[in-house]
C-alpha cells in the first residue's frame, strides 16, 4: 500500500547514498551523473556537495529552470559499504527490476548555517570517507564546492514487481513522516 511504499521510499533515500542527478546540458539534452549523497538532515532531503567544477553543477547554473530530478535504487552505495541492508517488503534481493527505485522531483537548496554545515560534513564523512578531500571547508581542497540539500518535491516509486510492490507517486506528506525501515528485516 502507499503507506509502506512511503516508509520504503524514506528508508532507500536513508540506506543508499549515490543518486543519478538529471540536469539538462547546454546542448538541450537530458544527462545524468552519478552523485554522492547522504541522508543529513532527518527530513528525507537528501544534501550533497556542489563541486563548482562538475558537469552537473555547469548544467544546473545555465538551466533556466531549478527543477531537476534524480533518480536512486537498492544497490546505490558504494561497494565497500557493505552494512547496508539489501531487503525491502517486496523486493527481490537478487533482481534489480524486483527491487525498489524512486524517481525524485525537485529543486536544490544552498545550506548556508555554519552549524548546520559542521553537522552534514561529520554525517557525510561517515558515508563517504573519501570525501573529506572535498570538503567545501578544507582549506586544501582541490576544487571549490558548497553544501545544497535537494528539496524533495515529488517522488514516483517502482517498489519492484507490480505484483508484490508498489508502484506509483508516493504522496510527499507521507513521505516526510515516514518510520524508516531499519536492519531487523
Amino acid at each position: 500500500d502507499v503507506k509502506t511504499a512511503a516508509s520504503v521510499a524514506r528508508t532507500l533515500i536513508h540506506r543508499e547514498s549515490i543518486l543519478s542527478l538529471n540536469s539538462v546540458d547546454t546542448n538541450g539534452f537530458p544527462v545524468s551523473f552519478s552523485e554522492y549523497y547522504a541522508d543529513c538532515l532527518d527530513s528525507g532531503d537528501p544534501t550533497l556537495i556542489m563541486l563548482e567544477i562538475s558537469s552537473t553543477w555547469k548544467n544546473i547554473k545555465n538551466s533556466p529552470s531549478t527543477k531537476l530530478s534524480f533518480s536512486v535504487r537498492t544497490g546505490d552505495h558504494p561497494i565497500s559499504d557493505n552494512s547496508v541492508n539489501p531487503n525491502y517488503p517486496g523486493g527481490i534481493v537478487k533482481s534489480t527490476a524486483g527491487s525498489p527505485r524512486l524517481n525524485v522531483k525537485g529543486s536544490l537548496v544552498r545550506i548556508e548555517d555554519p552549524l548546520e554545515i559542521a553537522k552534514i560534513e561529520k554525517c557525510f564523512v561517515q558515508r563517504h570517507k573519501d570525501s573529506v578531500f572535498w570538503l567545501p571547508t578544507n582549506p586544501t581542497s582541490a576544487h571549490k564546492g558548497f553544501w545544497v540539500k535537494f528539496d524533495v518535491e515529488s517522488i514516483y516509486m517502482v517498489g519492484g514487481f507490480g505484483d508484490r510492490a508498489y508502484i506509483g507517486d508516493v504522496p510527499i506528506d507521507l513521505y516526510r513522516n515516514a518510520e524508516i525501515i531499519y536492519d531487523e528485516l
